[in-house]
């Protein structure tokens, strides 16, 4: 299992990628945020 690390910048860029996606389309925000969520955790 590798270990990720997700620095602050990386997370304020993440949550800056979320709120457009979610601009966009709740749907694909929601896709977004559990896709980055499930890859993170894995």
């Amino acid at each position: 299992m590798k270990n990720l690390r997700i620095t602050i910048a990386a997370s304020q860029d993440l949550d800056e990628i979320s709120d457009y996606f979610l601009a966009q389309s709740i749907d694909a925000g929601d896709r977004f945020v559990t896709v980055s969520t499930k890859n993170a955790l894995t």
